[in-house]
């Protein structure tokens, strides 16, 4: 496996995790720093069976480099995992916080403060698919992450986490819940 991220901070805390693992885990992923848009070069052509891109999209202004890279280190039937923030849910949060002012800004826009207090940037399924499907990667299926917690913040699911899990399932596979989950997460296949 290699992991390959611009943050040292990031790299750092893989290595910390990796620590604690035994060496027959540690011996097979490797480190790398560096963005993914420079992916193909930084790895000098090397392709992959499966490729993630995890949280990424919402901080770049122009996704397109990023999406063309990733397809381009994927093998033919390689899995290509995209999670990303959902653009046509971003009034649920704040809805559902009491926050109806922020909830009807969101309405009309890509772009919110995120947990980090960073602004960032949602997709839709469509222009996702699109952007996938523009790189050579057909779509298998589509999921919503975060339908019915997202709004909870840090506070942690009581004794009844096995049914929230279940009940999160449930909903990120079938609309209309997907639809309106903090995230979505989209399986493809390279062509």
């Amino acid at each position: 496996m290699t992991i390959l991220d611009s943050s040292e901070e990031m790299l750092q805390r893989a290595r910390d995790a990796l620590a604690s693992e035994n060496g027959s885990v540690r011996e097979r992923v490797r480190l790398v720093r560096g963005t993914g848009e420079d992916a193909p070069r930084i790895l000098e052509g090397e392709t992959f069976d499966a490729v993630l891109c995890h949280g990424v999209l919402p901080y770049l202004e122009d996704p397109e480099p990023l999406v063309r890279a990733l397809t381009e280190i994927s093998r033919p039937g390689a899995v290509v995992s995209v999670l990303t923030k959902n653009a046509e849910a971003l009034a649920m949060r704040p809805a559902l916080e009491g926050r109806y002012r922020d909830a009807l800004s969101a309405f009309d826009s890509d772009r919110d403060t995120g947990g980090l207090r960073v602004v960032t940037r949602g997709y839709t399924i469509l222009s996702l698919l699109g952007m996938l499907k523009e790189n050579g990667v057909e779509p298998i299926q589509w999921y919503g992450i975060r339908v019915f917690t997202d709004h909870l913040g840090d506070q942690r699911p009581g004794p009844d986490l096995t049914d929230v899990l279940e009940a999160e399932w449930e909903a990120g596979l079938r609309d209309p819940y997907r639809r309106v989950a903090r995230l979505i997460h989209l399986i493809g296949r390279k062509r």
